[in-house]
């Protein structure tokens, strides 16, 4: 942590990183069961006028593997994609339905990522949209799609296309434990955070779901979040609230430092709350960021916690950066530290590791006001090593979560 100088208080920078420190444990998702909390099963539905599904349609073995998620009504819809340069053919799509402006519905499945797949990955993500839409009676292009799974494997279309149709007659709301499954892949856990609140007397809720477990590393990379609300929000405004949310929560999120091909965070809004409009300018505006941010980093906190073979959910906190986008340098250097995960899987506060890694940044520092805390103990300052408590500190670390 870089302590600030009181000066520099009114410009601090924070950054948040959620990192997993990983093992070679087997995922045992096909044969273990997941009971659903009620959060989870009335999550992504929880906003006016959603219905959800998902269906097994023999992707996987056992799991669900194809879903829908629709609104009843038109919608303002926001989204953010990986930056992998190696987009698959779902996000391509995607991105072209979206600056439609006219998006309705989400089709999505799991198992198998359709990404380098050729033309014919983008004939079969198309026709993904096509069937989904003539089965709830909208425009392909109302739709987005999204695929997640093996890379380099073409859809098993046979299947899709009869688990679209079946996911199309199942729809309903408050049954979401279903797409919940149907979204993931090495997963164990579900997803799902909602969050209640009120804007100009009219209670507005915003729910929302994601997926990823593995190959995960800001920019958007092996994850899906699918977010709703029904607050009643003008584009721009919710575009810029879920790109704020989005940068301080997935995007502050690394597991094993590899970001994919096909993954993304859509948000909907459709209105029934029945508020008036939000702006940028509107007095509601920043209630309603600070609400989205907390879905989504909560999301992002469960998507940590549930890393394959994960030992530790560490956050890091650096504090008197110049900047935020110095900040973000700094923990991000750290989150994906060899060195560093190591030292924090076995224990060791090895804070040589920590200042090396920040050494190595572009960041703009003076090393004689650089602190260094673990588990709340300061172990460097003034160019030196404290003096320490290392068994409170070992026992901090030791905890499932570590700061």
């Amino acid at each position: 942590m870089i302590e600030p100088k009181p000066e520099e208080l009114l410009t601090q920078a924070k950054s948040f990183m959620l990192e997993r420190e990983m093992s070679n444990q087997d995922n045992p998702i096909e044969e273990m069961e997941l009971p659903a909390t009620d959060e989870q099963k009335n999550s992504i539905t929880a906003p006016k006028g959603f219905r959800s599904s998902g269906v097994h349609a023999g992707i996987k073995k056992k799991r669900r593997d194809v879903s829908i998620l629709v609104s009843d009504y038109p919608c303002v819809c926001a989204g953010r994609f990986t930056q992998n340069r190696f987009l698959s053919p779902s996000v391509r799509i995607s991105k072209e339905h979206l600056a439609l402006g006219d998006i309705r519905a989400v089709v999505s499945n799991s198992g198998n990522a359709n990404a380098a797949t050729g033309r014919r990955g983008m004939e079969d993500a198309k026709r993904m949209t096509e069937i989904a839409a003539e089965n709830l009676s909208l425009k392909p292009e109302q739709m987005l799609v999204c695929s997640t799974g093996l890379i380099g494997a073409f859809l098993p279309m046979d299947k899709i296309e009869a688990g679209i149709r079946e996911a199309s007659q199942t729809l309903a709301s408050g049954e979401d434990d279903r797409i919940i499954e149907a979204i993931m892949t090495t997963d164990v856990r579900r997803k799902s955070s909602v969050r209640r609140f009120t804007i100009e007397e009219k209670d507005v809720t915003i729910g929302g779901i994601a997926k990823g477990a593995g190959m995960i590393h800001p920019n958007m990379a092996t994850m899906h979040a699918y977010i709703t609300t029904d607050a009643r929000i003008a584009h721009e405004a919710l575009d810029a609230a879920l790109g704020e949310a989005v940068d301080q929560s997935f995007n502050a999120l690394s597991v094993d430092g590899d970001t994919s091909t096909s993954d993304c965070v859509l948000m909907f809004a459709n209105g029934q709350a029945e508020n008036e409009e939000i702006t940028l300018d509107h007095p509601a505006y920043p209630s309603f960021k600070s609400q989205l941010k907390q879905v989504c980093i909560d999301l992002a906190r469960q998507m940590a916690r549930d890393g394959e073979g994960a030992n530790h959910l560490v956050r890091i906190v650096c504090q008197g950066a110049a900047t935020t986008e110095e900040a973000l340098e700094i923990g991000r250097t750290l989150a994906t530290s060899l060195l560093v995960k190591t030292a924090i899987f076995g224990r060791d506060a090895n804070w040589g590791r920590i200042i090396a890694a920040i050494g190595r940044t572009n960041a703009t520092f003076d090393p004689d006001q650089v602190k260094v805390w673990i588990a709340n103990v300061l172990l460097f300052s003034d160019g030196m090593a404290t003096e320490y408590d290392e068994a409170k500190v070992e026992a901090g670390m030791a905890e499932e979560e570590v700061e």
